[in-house]
């Protein structure tokens, strides 16, 4: 109960939320909008102030802070311009006792450059009502179509003797409770004026109210994740949105709160996946794994997470690491991804992607996040057969089996090659004479089509550039014939399709130097 309640209490400080779908880059537009209004009395509140502000928007490098006042009916609006993806604002207003009245509401733009915030506020404030009111509220009408609507008027006078309705889309009605049908989405202002007659003097009285009607539903979805038995200390929680071709977009990231809670807000209706995982300063880091919704450790084997409502129950309860017996092994390396379109998975390189030690049977023995060059370090294991799987969400990675025993107790300088279509790996040779490949740039090769070798000779000799692929193919073999100290070799590499190469130099000794050569064009 204590997580339902928790949840509930933040949700019920968002208002609602429309999307309007495009493909512009152009920067992304938040429209807040809302009414001040009495809380005793019902009345709409002229001429009074409202701030809205953030810290996550910048303007002229303050925290965006801007005052707007109501109009006559008590609406107020600010158009905020950002090339942020999401956030929350807060939007406040003071009653008559200087007491805070607020709320805080959260944006997202995804598929979207444009959302409408409506923010409605109640305040107390001294008013002298009239003895003529008029007011109404609305329902959305059964049936299935979202835009036709029931206006029930709650209008209190004598002698009421005509209602006229505005429906904030050029259209008006003299019914006392009429229906109406929208065309389409959008922030509608309806207004109501009615009229009496007291003693053969006529008296009119009017009122507003704002409707919202989304161009897409959109939901908050949410859940708690658990390590054994207690909730996760520190840890982040990971949103991919399933596409109409079956792709796993990355949509969003959060941190649990401190009782392990995550919430994602203002989500489109559709297929998602959600996998948490616990921070490197965790202590659970390297116990309890990365684990998906459904209790899965691999994203094929996770339960899709279908949002067509608002929902706080997606729990997780993250999977144990069986651990390691302390042995003189040891497997490092680094991965690479050489293949752009790794890109829309949330991957430009091979930094913290979630790599597993696995046992010769596919269970989970130890994991780690890559460095920031890739790197991986599994140290002081027991010599044994083992399997190395990189998990990328929405990737079909494979396994791959290593094993170390007395002849080869350690693997120094693994190579893991990440693409669309494979997992590949090289286990290159020792490097021999370190200093002679004092550098190789650019590294990665995005672009250009060519590679500078800086080699540094302690005397003129002929020296032997040969790179090979992952597969260990000899792609390119050349002799260069170099002065004493720094030179450059040029190499030619716009054949070299993407992927991971080794770059050896061999001097005339016999003495090699290698590098890795990543090509991601």
């Amino acid at each position: 109960m204590l997580k339902k309640y928790s949840i509930l209490f933040i949700a019920l400080l968002l208002s609602g939320v429309t999307e309007v779908y495009a493909t512009s880059n152009k920067p992304n537009n938040i429209i807040v909008t809302g009414q001040i209004i009495n809380k005793k009395y019902g009345n709409a509140i002229a001429n009074h102030k409202v701030i809205i502000t953030t810290p996550d928007i910048k303007s002229n490098g303050q925290n965006y802070y801007k005052e707007v006042f109501t109009d006559d009916d008590g609406f107020y609006y600010d158009t905020i311009r950002t090339n942020l993806t999401k956030g929350k604002l807060e939007v406040y207003t003071l009653d008559k006792n200087q007491q805070k009245i607020d709320s805080t509401v959260y944006y997202r733009f995804f598929r979207n450059t444009e959302m409408s915030l409506l923010v409605n506020l109640l305040i107390d404030m001294p008013f002298h009502t009239n003895i003529l009111k008029a007011r109404f509220r609305y329902v959305q009408k059964q049936g299935g179509n979202r835009f036709y609507y029931r206006f029930i008027n709650l209008s209190s006078g004598q002698n009421i003797v005509s209602y006229k309705w505005s429906f904030g889309d050029g259209t008006v009605s003299y019914d006392k409770n009429p229906d109406h049908t929208y065309l389409g989405p959008g922030i509608y202002r309806v207004k109501l004026i009615i009229q009496s007659t007291m003693n053969g003097n006529p008296s009119t009285n009017a009122y507003s109210k704002m409707i919202l009607i989304r161009e897409k539903s959109l939901y908050h979805v949410g859940g708690q994740v658990f390590a054994d038995l207690f909730p996760i200390d520190r840890g982040k929680a990971f949103l991919y949105y399933k596409d109409s071709v079956d792709t796993y977009i990355p949509v969003d990231t959060v941190s649990f709160d401190t009782l392990g809670f995550y919430i994602f807000y203002n989500l489109p209706n559709g297929d998602y996946l959600i996998k948490a995982q616990p921070d490197r300063e965790s202590e659970f880091y390297g116990s309890m794994c990365p684990t998906y919704y459904g209790d899965a450790l691999k994203w094929q084997n996770s339960e899709t997470c279908n949002v067509c409502s608002t929902n706080w129950d997606y729990d997780i309860h993250l999977l144990p690491a069986e651990g390691l017996i302390a042995g003189e092994g040891a497997i490092k390396g680094n991965i690479f991804v050489v293949d752009r379109g790794l890109k829309r998975f949330g991957l430009s390189s091979g930094e913290n992607i979630s790599l597993y030690l696995l046992d010769s049977t596919g269970n989970s023995m130890s994991y780690l996040y890559t460095g920031y060059d890739g790197d991986f370090d599994f140290s002081e294991i027991n010599l044994s057969k083992y399997k190395l799987f990189p998990e990328v969400t929405g990737v079909n990675t494979s396994e791959i089996e290593v094993e170390l025993n007395e002849e080869n107790p350690q693997i120094d300088n693994m190579i893991i090659e990440l693409s669309l279509s494979s997992v590949d790996f090289i286990f290159p040779g020792k490097k021999v004479n370190r200093g002679l490949l004092s550098n190789l740039y650019p590294n990665p090769l995005a672009n250009g089509e060519q590679v500078v070798l800086s080699v540094k000779l302690k005397k003129s000799q002929q020296i032997t550039c040969t790179i090979s692929g992952i597969t260990g193919k000899t792609v390119y073999l050349n002799r260069y014939f170099l002065q004493e100290g720094q030179s450059e070799v040029v190499v030619p590499a716009g054949r070299f399709s993407n992927g991971v190469y080794v770059v050896t130099i061999t001097d005339k000794r016999g003495n090699a130097d290698t590098r890795q050569l990543v090509i991601a064009r």
